[in-house]
């Protein structure tokens, strides 16, 4: 009898302690955490303190309130793959990272102003993400590592922060400089998104030089903080050899540090899928990027039907576009290429931005697998609008200023296809130019 009555307690025993402790998907059921520690340490809520030490399976994650079921899906389809891009063990990062991950996922999806920040970023993305994936595959660096430029400038080749750093890459002065870009009172090629990207490869590069190869978020939070800070972290750990990672320096590291990684990669989730999130930046009307207008359908179509342009062979006629039929028009309209030769200086994404077209399009009309062009290699360009390549003989006194006046193009559009550096220096005498001019029929005249 004694024996019955001391199993039955054994099993009552198991019953309280079994019921006292909440399944593993608590942390998405709960999401977000109601609180985080200022160390960073321990996700809380009134019923559970959950260390950052415990692993979490994201196969056994139930759905957050906050998301869709297809939401939930893809969110776990993507942190699995992110982070075998980046070489992390899943079962080993902690919750708490994606509890941060997700938390920026709904900030993007849901606040307005970010939301609509995020957009604009998807739209401008457009014009350069292709390039930059390739030139950071080149060497074998993640390609979501691209979502940094995405987070830090919104894909704006002008951006400047208060301190000082400049373009898609938010590169500093003296950074920029020791990766061999040029930045002076004329010239400032952090601007430059291509030779921009290969400054920021070459320093992810260096990063995982000194972290590992296995430390791609260690190098994500350096980018933010600076590899130094990076490196202090880790010589406070006991063990810096066992663990030098980044889960083990998160008490260490600034909150902007810290979240930097979880910012990256929820936009990279959303970047990749974005329309499973809400976004539809091909049907949204495209922005102006530091001056330039990104043309979309439904402005080609106001534009088409107003004008009424000419694209046919015969004088007057004239292509009446619904709005299923822009598509048909702008094949029609790039159906003969400009052949382009390419001249000294000139990059994929010089180019892009003078004929107003997409660098990926440029390497897929001319098959290009890598992003890199020389000096007198021939392009086929397909612009939306109608141009004709000109010949032009320097006058004395010519400039690039007064020639792109008479002509009514852009003088960055000359000094870019005849390697000249200054619009307002005087051109030698007799020497021929290249132009390319917009042909207006007489009805759009």
């Amino acid at each position: 009898m004694s024996t019955g009555k001391f199993f039955i307690g054994i099993l009552i025993a198991i019953t309280i302690i079994l019921s006292s402790n909440p399944p593993l998907s608590y942390a998405w059921e709960n999401y977000p955490p109601k609180s985080i520690s200022s160390e960073g340490t321990k996700v809380s809520s009134p019923e559970q303190t959950q260390s950052i030490d415990s692993p979490q399976s994201i196969e056994s994650a139930e759905l957050p309130k906050r998301f869709t079921i297809e939401e939930d899906e893809v969110i776990k389809r993507e942190l699995k793959r992110i982070m075998a891009e980046f070489r992390e063990n899943v079962d080993e990062v902690p919750p708490v990272f994606f509890d941060e991950i997700k938390r920026f996922v709904q900030i993007y999806k849901t606040e307005p102003t970010t939301r609509k920040f995020f957009l604009n970023s998807l739209q401008r993305s457009k014009k350069y993400m292709d390039a930059v994936k390739e030139i950071l595959g080149e060497r074998r660096i993640p390609e979501d590592m691209a979502y940094i430029a995405f987070v830090e400038s919104g894909f704006r080749i002008n951006a400047r922060s208060p301190v000082g750093a400049v373009g898609l890459w938010q590169l500093m002065p003296k950074t920029a400089r020791q990766y061999n870009l040029r930045v002076d009172s004329r010239i400032d090629e952090r601007k430059d998104p291509i030779k921009a990207t290969y400054a920021a490869r070459s320093y992810f590069l260096d990063l995982i030089a000194i972290f590992g190869s296995k430390s791609f978020l260690l190098a994500m939070a350096a980018y933010n903080s600076g590899e130094g800070k990076i490196q202090s972290c880790l010589r406070q750990l006991e063990n810096p050899f066992d663990d030098r990672d980044l889960w083990h320096i998160r008490d260490c590291l600034k909150p902007e540090t810290r979240e930097f990684p979880p910012r990256i990669i929820a936009a990279a989730i959303i970047g990749n899928n974005p329309e499973v999130f809400g976004f539809f930046p091909a049907k949204e009307p495209q922005i102006e990027d530091e001056g330039e207008l990104t043309h979309s359908p439904l402005l080609a179509k106001k534009s088409i039907e107003e004008k009424k342009i000419g694209v046919g062979t015969k004088k007057d006629e004239t292509l009446e576009v619904e709005a299923k039929e822009i598509e048909q028009y702008h094949a029609k309209i790039r159906s003969k290429p400009i052949i382009y030769k390419v001249v000294k200086g000139n990059n994929l994404s010089l180019i892009a931005d003078i004929f107003d077209v997409e660098i990926r399009n440029i390497m897929k009309w001319n098959g290009l697998k890598k992003a890199k062009i020389v000096a007198g290699q021939r392009l086929k360009i397909y612009p939306e609008k109608r141009l004709a390549m000109i010949k032009y003989r320097v006058k004395k006194g010519d400039t690039a200023e007064g020639i792109s006046r008479y002509y009514g193009i852009k003088p960055k559009v000359i000094m870019v296809t005849n390697a000249i550096r200054n619009k307002n220096t005087p051109l030698p005498k007799g020497r021929m130019l290249t132009l390319y001019v917009e042909v207006k029929s007489k009805k759009s005249a």
